[in-house]
């Protein structure tokens, strides 16, 4: 009896039928099966736990809808490039094969040589989740390397606590090419050092995260060392489509421009509708956050902003920025904290003009609030925005805290030096 990951498929057949007989399986069902691949696997072998195959690719075209591919631990100099190979989908988060690290297990993605260590350049591809992968781009091509490239209209693919690094170029890139490339998630995870070939041209920096399409979520990564922006919304396509209704929130984004000052920590360009909160934006050698280029609407909520080596908080660029919502922002301590050249911009209970908004330590950059902080319950409420930065509930006092920590406020320490009298 052939085996097929850890079900034979004699047994997935009469478990089919069973299900079948008893109307408990409706229309694009499937029993989700779980593969595994290992560095002392074998490409003829079934897939399952005591039989892995040994390639990624050869996991990859064995699986269906719904099923898992664990990837043990070790060193895979593959490319994920549906250029070269059809990559699994599913119909809704529900059934999203699943591409993972085992376990426990440090699992690096570093191919040899090529453009990208993960293509998705095709409309088929929807509904796939990559989680716990460390994709090293540091030998791809050094004028195109990507550590994620993805075009064309692939879409609803979530990277969840991945690490990318090493790009030449930029880590992430997404780009409408002949589709939408839409509805894409970065969830967790590590994103930093791009350019890692360190250009000497300082009109050259490579991205983090250059977006060009719409309604992306970058949500709770770190991002940091990119030799120009950490995360760049933007198309610079004078034809091409403006990036829409983008989210970038609850990251941690620092040392981002090592390369160009002008450049900034989180960028919001071009498009309609794109937000930015609950971030935490410091030490960037350019600006921490800056909107223009033509944005329209964007809204910068509740981030913290310090150490920047130029403008803290920017609203305008080349182009200037039209009806940017600016609310319970801190920005502090950089070069100039708020700078505002935008159109019709409108701002509320934001601290950006030099008050001390005393956070715990600034030098480890704990950013929680003193007691006595201007910026505790002194926020708006916004709908959008129900936590903070660490997932608190907002709010935990009279109002929201301004800034991106909400936080409990502290507690008294337990009484020393203290004797129990009489206990009735």
């Amino acid at each position: 009896m052939r085996q097929t990951g850890n079900i034979p498929l004699g047994w997935r057949k009469i478990i089919l039928c069973l299900l079948l007989v008893s109307g408990s399986f409706s229309p694009g069902m499937a029993y989700a099966i779980q593969y595994y691949v290992a560095k002392t696997g074998n490409d003829a072998n079934s897939g399952a736990y005591s039989s892995p195959f040994l390639t990624i690719r050869r996991g990859m075209t064995t699986m269906r809808t719904g099923d898992t591919l664990l990837i043990r631990a070790g060193t895979y100099a593959e490319q994920i490039d549906s250029q070269f190979f059809t990559i699994p989908t599913g119909t809704s988060w529900e059934n999203a094969p699943i591409i993972a690290a085992s376990p426990g297990d440090v699992v690096t993605i570093k191919p040899n040589s090529g453009s990208q260590a993960i293509g998705l350049v095709h409309s088929y591809i929807q509904y796939v989740i990559f989680d716990g992968l460390i994709i090293d781009a540091i030998n791809e091509d050094t004028v195109n390397g990507m550590g994620i490239s993805m075009t064309n209209g692939a879409n609803h693919v979530r990277f969840r606590n991945l690490e990318v690094k090493n790009a030449p170029v930029n880590n992430v890139l997404l780009t409408k090419g002949t589709g939408g490339t839409e509805y894409n998630e970065f969830i967790g995870g590590k994103y930093h050092d791009s350019d890692v070939w360190q250009s000497s041209s300082l009109v050259k920096g490579a991205y983090n995260f250059y977006i060009a399409t719409d309604h992306n979520l970058i949500d709770g990564a770190e991002i940091y060392n990119a030799t120009g922006y950490g995360v760049h919304i933007y198309n610079s396509s004078s034809t091409g489509h403006a990036p829409d209704y983008n989210i970038v929130r609850n990251c941690r984004v620092y040392n981002n421009n090592i390369r160009r000052i002008s450049f900034a920590g989180i960028l919001v360009a071009s498009g309609i509708g794109n937000m930015a909160y609950n971030n935490l934006v410091y030490d960037n050698r350019g600006h921490g956050i800056q909107v223009g280029n033509g944005s329209v609407g964007a809204k910068i909520y509740n981030n913290t902003i310090f150490d920047n080596d130029q403008n803290g908080l920017q609203i305008g660029a080349a182009v200037d920025a039209t009806n940017t919502i600016i609310k319970n922002n801190i920005s502090y301590g950089n070069l100039i904290n708020y700078y505002n050249r935008g159109i019709g911009t409108i701002e509320s209970n934001n601290v950006v003009d030099g008050t001390n908004p005393l956070f715990v330590d600034p030098t480890k950059r704990d950013f929680h609030l003193q007691y006595g902080s201007p910026a505790i319950d002194r926020g708006l409420t916004l709908g959008e925005i129900k936590v903070d930065f660490e997932g608190t509930s907002r709010p935990q006092g009279a109002g929201y805290n301004i800034g991106a920590l909400e936080g409990t406020q502290p507690t008294l320490g337990a009484p020393k030096n203290f004797r129990l009298i009489s206990v009735q």
